[in-house]
């Protein structure tokens, strides 16, 4: 794949996953508002009163509750049924509290509710592409050493989370290796819109280097292969010495039948 390509791949998919995070003005309705449609109360109707008391939790965190109608809305319009959407609700509320009580931990909690909002619902999105919860940590401890306890340092943890679960998505990556990464893309000095040209240069630099080590295991003859090449025998050698063994003999058993004939 070609370095342009990569960077191409990279901003697409750093794109849709953005697109999501964002609440949209058609789906940024509480989850109140989003069952007093008769359609959706018809189909998920069974677990409003759990539904609803998430969104209190929402509320009482400090961020909206849009989350969880986005939630739904997605769970409707893919025919999601309706246990398996109610664990993956569960699941998203679970993470939103641990979000929120590690921004504010590290000072980095916006007081916008607005705000507040979007970012959770980005951590969100990138813990469902694959991102751990230590990975987020990792970028949140960064972007405090790099800009302080401030709106800079959250910004740039965002945007280098953007960019390796992007990269993640293309080839699975170790969870050390995307820990290395989101650390080195916000401690660097690059800007956030530079931070997917450094990746995918990280990327292709390592994937080459695997390849060039992989070439030179293979054309270096192992160890086992040089033993038994050592063990052969060169043509004509020992081979000839048995010979000769042979052939001493057959003359010692010729001189031994020729005295016979004498006799």
């Amino acid at each position: 794949m070609s370095m342009m390509h990569r960077y191409r791949s990279l901003a697409a998919i750093i794109a849709v996953l953005l697109v999501f995070a964002v609440p949209q003005a058609a789906v940024a309705q509480n989850v109140e508002a989003w069952f007093s449609k008769s359609d959706h109360r018809a189909a998920y109707g069974a677990i409003v009163d759990e539904v609803e008391a998430m969104a209190q939790q929402f509320q009482h965190l400090g961020i909206s509750d849009s989350i969880l109608a986005a939630r739904l809305e997605e769970g409707y319009r893919k025919h999601v049924g309706i246990e398996v959407l109610a664990a993956s609700l569960r699941t998203d509320a679970q993470r939103a509290g641990r979000l929120v009580a590690m921004f504010r931990e590290y000072g980095l909690f916006p007081s916008d509710k607005k705000n507040a909002t979007s970012m959770v619902e980005q951590m969100l999105i990138f813990m469902r592409a694959g991102l751990t919860e230590t990975e987020i940590r990792g970028a949140l401890t960064a972007g405090v050493a790099k800009a302080g306890k401030s709106p800079k340092a959250a910004s740039r943890a965002l945007a280098a989370l953007a960019v390796v679960a992007s990269a993640n998505a293309q080839s699975e990556l170790s969870e050390e290796d995307r820990l290395t990464l989101v650390t080195d893309l916000i401690a660097s000095d690059l800007s956030e819109s530079q931070f997917e040209s450094m990746a995918a240069a990280k990327q292709a630099s390592k994937s080459q280097g695997w390849q060039e080590s992989s070439r030179a295991s293979e054309s270096r003859p192992t160890s086992e292969s040089n033993r038994g090449q050592s063990g052969q025998h060169q043509p004509g050698q020992g081979k000839s010495a048995s010979q000769g063994n042979e052939n001493k003999q057959d003359d010692r058993g010729g001189q031994s039948q020729g005295s016979h004939g004498k006799k």
